[in-house]
């Protein structure tokens, strides 16, 4: 139940006796959950700080989770972080792909030491190569130059396969730090996370000249390391992470204090989870004024969200402003790679945003969409059906035989023909 298993290849399967094992802000967590029909449970555990969430609800296909987040936020002071999430923003790929290395080390990493209290190795060979391998790892020239071969590198390096480099080296850290002499005695990275985690190790080892060579980092990533940690001291404050947006809070006050507090900062906290998920809250209640401040917000926060720019788009489409609607769209299809995701996304918010009542909304939205994606057979099959809702037959017809003009397969669509030609 404490062990993950591991695939033939080596690879951590995340999963122990039906447990998900997981870190949530380094710590050790054991997660388990269940459903059926009309119920929905979940169990989070965290060992080591005594705290065990579990909720119960009766109504199975709600998203449960921020209620969990939620609990865990007001009670340990952190925003509730995965590794695989994106908390800290660079606007620079190559810097976005540092901090990656930096969460595997430090969530992998304080995980095991949260679990076991001691490093994953105490092999001095083994802690040697595992502190090569990251700077060597990365090397901002070397990330750069191969930026997805570097993120699954650092992502190998988790995992048994290749000896596990990023724990062993971030369990160490874990441990020194934690020691009575360390800093001033320990201190909560759970709640200050990756950055300040690499931060004082390196003060830790510059006050002791001491401390050997080859367990330290390289010159550069410790500048960079410095500049990082002074911005976040500044952007990560008790404000940000207790923040928690809903629909009913003061949005004026909100946008304030953030763009205030995150101005003119290199990194500041990813909040984009908590201030889309709002946003289309406010969407679906057809409040566009509110929505509008919180997609601005996010636009202007977060530039490289696709998810920012289609939902802006969005707001756009429902105040009728067509060519700021498309701008956006066409942004946020650009940040894809106009991969078919983004087209699919935007299909499902249409069809959302139609069952809450809104088909003309969701008709411009579509049309729009089509315009930037005219292959998509399905966006046409989806205006169809909009139309049919509405009474409109003859264009129903018009937009369902476009869509199997585009595939022919469309067995939906097929079907709805043959409806309306058996009609009088």
């Amino acid at each position: 139940m404490y062990s993950s298993g591991v695939t033939r290849d080596g690879r951590l399967t995340d999963v122990g006796m039906s447990w998900f094992l997981s870190s949530v802000n380094g710590r050790f967590t054991l997660e388990n959950n269940g459903g059926q029909q009309e119920t929905r449970t979940e169990l989070v555990n965290f060992p080591r700080a005594n705290l065990t969430i579990a909720l119960a609800m009766n109504f199975e296909f709600n998203d449960y989770l921020p209620l969990v987040q939620r609990l865990y936020q007001l009670l340990l002071d952190e925003q509730w972080s995965g590794y695989s999430d994106k908390i800290v923003v660079t606007g620079d790929k190559t810097s976005d792909a540092l901090i990656v290395a930096m969460q595997n080390v430090f969530f992998y990493g304080s995980s095991y030491y949260d679990q076991h209290g001691k490093p994953a190795s105490e092999n001095p060979q083994e802690l040697t190569d595992a502190f090569a391998y990251f700077n060597q790892q990365t090397r901002r020239e070397v990330v750069s130059s191969g930026l997805k071969e570097s993120l699954d590198r650092f992502e190998d390096a988790l995992n048994p396969r290749t000896g596990q480099p990023f724990i062993k080296t971030g369990s160490f850290m874990a441990e020194k730090l934690n020691q009575p002499s360390s800093l001033q005695g320990p201190r909560n990275y759970h709640q200050s996370g990756a950055i300040k985690f690499f931060a004082d190790y390196v003060t830790m080892y510059e006050r002791d000249p001491a401390f050997p060579a080859n367990l330290r980092f390289s010159a550069p990533f410790e500048s960079q390391i410095k500049k990082w940690a002074q911005a976040w001291d500044r952007t990560d404050d008790s404000y940000v992470r207790q923040l928690w947006i809903t629909p009913y809070s003061n949005l004026d006050q909100i946008d304030a204090r953030l763009r205030q507090t995150f101005s003119g900062a290199e990194i500041y906290p990813n909040l984009n989870r908590n201030i889309s998920a709002v946003t289309w809250q406010l969407i679906l209640k057809g409040n566009r004024q509110q929505a509008a401040k919180l997609a601005e917000l996010s636009v202007d926060l977060y530039p490289q969200s696709d998810l920012s720019h289609a939902l802006l788009g969005i707001v756009k489409v429902m105040f009728r402003e067509r060519e700021s609607a498309r701008a956006q769209l066409r942004q946020g299809a650009e940040i894809r790679g106009w991969a078919p995701v983004f087209s699919r996304a935007l299909n499902s918010y249409a069809r959302a945003i139609a069952d809450n009542d809104r088909v003309e909304d969701a008709l411009e939205l579509l049309l729009l969409t089509i315009d930037l994606y005219p292959k998509d057979a399905t966006l046409y099959e989806s205006v169809a059906e909009l139309y049919s809702k509405a009474g409109n037959k003859v264009k129903a017809i018009e937009f369902y035989k476009k869509a199997l003009a585009l595939d022919p397969n469309l067995e939906r669509s097929k079907q709805m023909l043959e409806k309306f030609e058996q009609r009088p």
